[in-house]
């Protein structure tokens, strides 16, 4: 039994590992100039940032918004925008890099401490 158990073991490590993980190499998104595109609702809506460090500033219907930018590890990060202007826009939100390539990364966000099902985007480096 305990044979058996050790062989099945073995196998799901060597399965486990032949599967081929996204790549992430989040740290050369952290700065840079983006269109972010993010669909909700069937609807497609897409946005212009431009990130440093420490903050990153959107530009989404001829309205300029501003947020501080807190990373948590390479591929994590929490933005709390700079003047919200209600309550909703006061809430900090936690975004995660779950995929990249040179040109772009694919990201999940959600409210933080927010424990239901994250939204999705996609950010395309601005040429």
């Amino acid at each position: 039994m305990i044979r058996s158990a050790s062989v099945l073991l073995v196998l799901l490590v060597c399965l486990s590992s032949c599967v081929e993980q996204p790549q992430r190499n989040c740290k050369d998104h952290h700065t840079g100039d983006y269109w972010v595109i993010i669909e909700q609702n069937g609807k497609k809506d897409s946005t212009l940032i431009s990130r440093t460090e420490e903050l990153q500033i959107e530009e989404y219907q001829q309205r300029r918004d501003t947020s501080y930018l807190r990373w948590l590890n390479d591929c994590e990060f929490v933005l709390r925008m700079a003047n919200p202007k209600n309550k909703q826009e006061e809430k900090p939100l936690r975004f995660k890099i779950v995929s990249s390539d040179e040109t772009s990364y694919a990201f999940e966000y959600s409210l933080v401490k927010d424990k239901g099902n994250p939204l999705k985007g996609v950010a395309i480096k601005k040429r």
